[in-house]
């Protein structure tokens, strides 16, 4: 997905945040090795104690600092410069959502290819997710960079409506059910002789896993890795 140039939007069944890690992950490897832009990136949650990362506002204007320098400790450009003076004049801590399509796309112009990667887009404030789906949009539509934005999300009638005539991938959790299956095969298989039961677990019993990691999963690597991590 990252060579894809425009707006690129994914909408899952079930949770990709681990697909996207993984590509985030990447770029970073990629940049420090000189390589590639540094990627902007952000993980959308909708939580009553991280109400910040719901907040289109918040999120947009995260993504704008993170842009804000080219790499790590690097002068700040001037582009950023002009948005801080206009929410000092405003007596705001943090830019309105339409105020940061304008410095994304300046911001772009300065490097060579422009990252951004929003994560679980369905969990960001119902209220403002239109506007916050106006902004994602007009920030593709006025770049005269190149500047390559991947979306992902869970099924939700208003993003897919909103994005029906971009370019967009449609993955049910059918659609990963083998690669699912997979996994489960291998790390139970890996943790076998080992970590369940200290290498003294049955075949039956680690059939019993592999069967209880599959139906709990319902096509989210995330609820695997997880439970794999903490019990076994």
């Amino acid at each position: 997905m990252a060579s894809v140039e425009g707006f690129r939007y994914i909408v899952a069944a079930r949770s990709l945040t681990r697909a996207s890690s993984k590509l985030i992950a990447t770029l970073l490897d990629q940049f420090e090795l000189g390589k590639t832009s540094r990627p902007n990136y952000f993980y959308c949650v909708r939580n009553p104690q991280q109400r910040e990362r719901a907040d289109p506002q918040l999120i947009l204007g995260s993504i704008v600092r993170q842009m804000c320098c080219l790499e790590d400790n690097g002068p700040i450009l001037r582009e950023a410069v002009e948005l801080c003076k206009k929410q000092r004049e405003r007596g705001s801590k943090v830019p309105i959502v339409d105020e940061c399509v304008h410095p994304i796309v300046k911001l772009s112009t300065a490097r060579p290819t422009t990252y951004i990667i929003i994560d679980a887009l369905d969990e960001c404030d119902k209220e403002a997710q239109g506007q916050f789906l106006n902004a994602l949009q007009n920030i593709a539509d006025r770049s005269t960079a190149i500047i390559k934005i991947l979306v992902v999300s869970r099924e939700d009638p208003d993003i897919i409506l909103h994005f029906a005539t971009r370019p967009h991938v449609p993955i049910a959790a059918s659609k990963t059910k083998r690669d699912l299956e997979l996994f489960i095969e291998v790390e139970v298989n890996k943790r076998a002789g080992k970590d369940i039961l200290f290498g003294k677990a049955s075949p039956v019993l680690i059939e019993l896993v592999k069967s209880a990691l599959r139906h709990g999963a319902d096509g989210m690597y995330d609820f695997t890795a997880l439970i794999l991590y903490v019990n076994v």
